[in-house]
């Protein structure tokens, strides 16, 4: 499956969501397939970012996205070593899940990667929000949220974040995306369906959330 799909010159990102402080980010890295070593291993040139070269660290797991001929594949991999062959900075890495195609809507959705704020929102502040289309005053003293979207449809968000919501809590939900004519702010008002601790990430919480309060036009545009 490798050897058939993934070529020598291929382009790779390597992403991988890391902790700030409170906030979380999600980090690319570009590289490029320089060889196919077996089934389950790969050569890629070392990432450069702002000039520099980016040594990842031996065992970090990353999702890695490559184009090619075929079309979008995704898979995970770990970083195995990390050497220098003919002056060139090279990573290992094995491939540790199965590679997956998907269509470029799809591909579309797992690199949204945006920063998102949210706030709790009460019964009264999501009626007098629905019935005037405008922020209620009392929203103002409420502490921000910060998360990184996962997911975006027209129906919901999945999202990760050090702000933990229970299930059934509601928000309200900013946010900025890109489109070719510009950049749109949406906000919405969602109901948390699930909250879940990532492993082995301590005090990082994946959550999903149905949107409950948005404009018909900005469902249709994000779906």
């Amino acid at each position: 499956m490798v050897s058939d799909v993934l070529k020598v010159g291929n382009k790779i990102e390597l992403v991988k969501l890391v902790s700030n402080d409170d906030i979380i980010e999600r980090k690319t890295y570009l590289s490029q397939i320089c060889d196919n070593v077996d089934e389950n291993n790969i050569y890629v040139l070392m990432p450069v970012m702002e000039g520099k070269l980016v040594p990842l660290p031996q065992g970090g797991r990353y999702e890695a996205y490559i184009t090619t001929s075929k079309g979008m594949y995704s898979c995970d991999v770990v970083v195995t070593n990390r050497f220098k062959n003919d002056n060139i900075y090279m990573l290992s890495l094995e491939i540790v899940t199965d590679i997956r195609r998907f269509q470029r809507r799809e591909y579309f959705r797992l690199e949204v990667g945006n920063q998102m704020l949210f706030k709790p929102i009460d019964d009264d502040e999501m009626e007098y929000y629905v019935k005037n289309k405008e922020i209620p005053a009392s929203m103002d003293e409420k502490p921000v949220c910060n998360a990184v979207t996962l997911d975006i449809s027209g129906g919901g968000i999945r999202y990760v974040t050090k702000d933990r919501n229970n299930k059934n809590d509601n928000i309200f939900i900013s946010i900025r995306l890109a489109y070719n004519s510009g950049v749109k702010e949406f906000n919405i008002i969602g109901k948390v369906l699930s909250t879940t601790i990532l492993p082995n990430r301590a005090n990082v919480y994946e959550e999903r959330v149905e949107f409950s309060a948005i404009p018909k036009e900005d469902r249709e545009e994000r779906g």
